[in-house]
């Protein structure tokens, strides 16, 4: 991000062309706008977002911030006792699929003095003990 009074001139198509400028004002007030040919004055926001639209795919992928992050899958069947209208003692299995941080997922494996176990490549489960009542 620009702190200092920083200036851009765009070259237009046949015209004269178009200068932009950012923190062209001490007042706080103008801060997150943006000064266009020395005159208008629009929120820089709203120039982000026309540029969002306005660009194609290539574009908007290069204005859209991207965080990769590394999780861990998880896939668990839960076994659900029914008493009532179904025939009492049926178990209904349920399977339950989530994702969660690796880091959140290691973090939790050390706090609660819980292990992994591989399970299959590329795959493991955290095995925790058994809580005391």
């Amino acid at each position: 991000m620009l702190t200092e009074y920083n200036k851009v001139t765009i070259p237009a198509m046949g015209g004269n062309p178009i200068t932009l400028e950012v923190n062209f004002s001490e007042d706080p007030d103008t801060k997150g706008f943006v000064k266009v040919n020395g005159r208008d004055i629009i929120k820089m926001e709203d120039l982000y977002r026309f540029l969002l639209v306005a660009g194609g795919e290539d574009i908007q992928t290069g204005l859209m911030p991207v965080q990769q992050k590394e999780v861990q899958h998880f896939s668990r069947v839960h076994r659900i006792r029914i008493d009532k209208p179904l025939k009492v003692g049926t178990i209904i299995p349920i399977r339950c699929e989530f994702d969660v941080e690796k880091a959140v997922y290691e973090g939790l494996a050390g706090l609660v003095g819980g292990k992994t176990e591989k399970v299959a490549p590329g795959t493991s489960t955290l095995i925790l003990p058994k809580a005391k009542i």
